[in-house]
């Protein structure tokens, strides 16, 4: 289904660049059906997604601390930049 969207969008943006400049009179239903295809692979979607949460300097403190904590403990111990191997 996602490949068959690809194809469709891929297609109704060729068909549309072409017949911006070489488009007949005769073109409107051509152009009217590869409307109807882009509509329907969402090609002329403008969704804007805004996510506002907010969160206190406490959260943002904690979180980068807990990031800090797990980053410094996957490492693995007793490193010894001499012993490579």
């Amino acid at each position: 289904m996602v490949a068959s969207a690809v194809s469709d969008r891929e297609r109704v943006l060729s068909k549309l660049r072409d017949w911006m400049d070489s488009a007949e009179p005769a073109d409107t239903v051509k152009l009217r059906a590869a409307e109807l295809l882009g509509r329907s692979a969402n090609l002329f979607t403008t969704d804007i997604n805004v996510n506002d949460q907010r969160k206190s300097s406490e959260g943002l403190a904690a979180e980068i601390e807990a990031m800090l904590l797990a980053a410094t403990t996957d490492e693995p111990e007793n490193t010894n930049p001499d012993k490579l191997h």
